[in-house]
């Protein structure tokens, strides 16, 4: 974008993937040089190009964070008044932030899992969170593959602080 003399630079290819080094002149934020050259990322499973009403609806309702390549799909059929409900029910709604990483679009290739590899998905929690699910009794329910990824990785966390004494 000339009014930012943007840049990319390749520094270096790593199989099917490449390190990118971008710089600009007018001191923006990234998000910002994101925004003007870049657009809402639709999962390929839409078969379409992306709209102008993807900027709003794209998005979970409870999305506080800048940082995400895609919103987490599985959290999209959620409204104000489904949540109200869930609620009503005596059922405890708990957040996490998620990072969707560009990893997200992309399809196993391999015959064998272990070969697929898994792209990073940076996510935050509270400590009071992690309090609450350590000392939960019942059942935990997560929507959507991201979600369940991320308890998945505190357990391994915490697993991994006990044994190492931390």
């Amino acid at each position: 974008v000339a009014e930012m003399d943007l840049r990319a630079d390749l520094i270096e290819r790593q199989g099917e993937t490449s390190i990118v080094e971008f710089s600009w002149g007018n001191g923006a934020p990234f998000s910002r040089v994101l925004e003007i050259c870049g657009s809402v990322p639709i999962p390929p499973y839409l078969n379409r190009e992306t709209e102008a009403v993807d900027l709003e609806r794209y998005q979970t309702l409870y999305a506080r964070f800048r940082g995400s390549v895609a919103a987490p799909t599985a959290g999209l059929h959620f409204t104000e008044k489904v949540l109200e409900s869930i609620r009503n029910k005596g059922i405890d709604i708990e957040t996490v932030c998620l990072h969707v990483g560009a990893g997200t679009f992309l399809p196993v290739k391999s015959s064998l899992v272990s070969e697929h590899t898994m792209h990073r998905e940076p996510f935050v929690v509270t400590l009071e969170l992690l309090e609450r699910l350590v000392e939960r009794k019942g059942k935990v329910v997560a929507v959507g593959t991201t979600s369940v990824r991320t308890l998945e990785s505190l357990y391994y966390a915490g697993v991994s602080c006990i044994e190492k004494g931390r």
